[in-house]
């Protein structure tokens, strides 16, 4: 039984100690304690059992990875669900929804047109600083501090 209590401390050791990995922790103990005990009245010897337990749990790490990953995913679904935008943030997104489409629209009309593929690769850096001047007068416009729109 110490074996199985040794193994899922392990397993659970890289792991931050939230009320969620806590809980995981003794589900997982008390299903592996139960199957243990099972196997034990079967008339396996406390080594059988706790090892067939262990593999009959498979890789634990692996479950718990991908149990943290989808928490984590939802927390930040949640995240961005909570925040609101403001009138500053929206208008620049909005902007970059039409700048950007325009900037490739004109720099392809420029090259079909004249056929300048050399020389036409200045329009990104000039378009970039250009796009970052807009965004910077927007956030000054509406007010940004800290790096957080007022």
């Amino acid at each position: 039984m110490d074996v199985i209590r040794i193994y899922i401390d392990n397993v659970f050791a890289a792991y931050e100690q939230t009320n969620e990995i806590k809980r995981l922790k003794q589900d997982m103990s008390a299903n592996m304690e139960e199957k243990y005990l099972v196997l034990r009245q079967d008339g396996k010897s406390e080594h059988e059992a706790a090892y067939s337990v262990i593999a009959d749990f498979g890789r634990i790490d692996e479950i718990t990875d991908e149990i943290i990953k989808t928490d984590i995913k939802i927390e930040k679904e949640a995240d961005k669900k909570s925040v609101p935008y403001n009138k500053g943030e929206r208008l620049i997104g909005t902007i970059a929804a039409v700048y950007w489409p325009t900037a490739v629209a004109i720099y392809l009309t420029w090259n079909f047109t004249t056929g300048a593929w050399a020389t036409s690769w200045i329009m990104w850096p000039i378009a970039g600083v250009l796009f970052g001047a807009i965004s910077g007068g927007l956030a000054c416009w509406f007010g940004v501090k800290d790096g957080e729109w007022q």
